[in-house]
């Protein structure tokens, strides 16, 4: 679990987000621009995949992520900052549509060009449009998921991730 938690805390703060909190074996983490968080996106997914090769296919670790933007309530909380509201709980409900080593996302984020161009930086050819019941939001909600291509991931891995060359 702590090489788990420091492989996200590292790909996320690497390129300028900041971690949130931890749900269980889930990290929540805030960013500047949608950029960053394809980018923290593709460094966690390229480290877990070096990661898992040193280890038998019964300890892999398996990611999932999901990307959602809009305002939330920012509390201070025992010393320590969080946030709260419906974009809290509609990321949380994006990262559950997808499966290992695919990243969902909202229609606000693909709507963002900055984001797409990114994505198809990071070897993302592909996406896939869906309309989805989100438990706990109201109606349903339309959310993207791509798949982080391998080759594509090791290849960029030098230049997403700081102190790799």
């Amino acid at each position: 679990m702590r090489d788990h938690f420091e492989i996200f805390f590292e790909s996320i703060e690497k390129v300028g987000g900041k971690v949130i909190k931890t749900i269980g074996d889930a990290v929540m983490a805030s960013f500047i621009s949608n950029e960053q968080a394809i980018m923290a996106a593709v460094a966690a997914v390229t480290r877990f995949r070096e990661y898992n090769l040193t280890r038998p296919q019964s300890e892999w670790v398996q990611v999932r992520i999901g990307i959602h933007r809009g305002t939330a309530l920012l509390v201070n909380l025992n010393n320590s900052i969080d946030y709260f509201g419906s974009t809290v709980n509609k990321a949380a409900r994006i990262q559950n549509l997808s499966k290992s080593d695919e990243v969902s996302f909202s229609e606000d984020v693909y709507n963002d060009q900055g984001f797409l161009t990114a994505l198809k930086a990071a070897g993302v050819s592909e996406v896939h449009k869906r309309v989805e019941d989100l438990k706990g939001i109201q109606g349903a909600q339309v959310a993207y998921t791509a798949r982080i291509n391998t080759e594509s991931v090791i290849a960029l891995s030098g230049t997403l991730v700081a102190g790799r060359s």
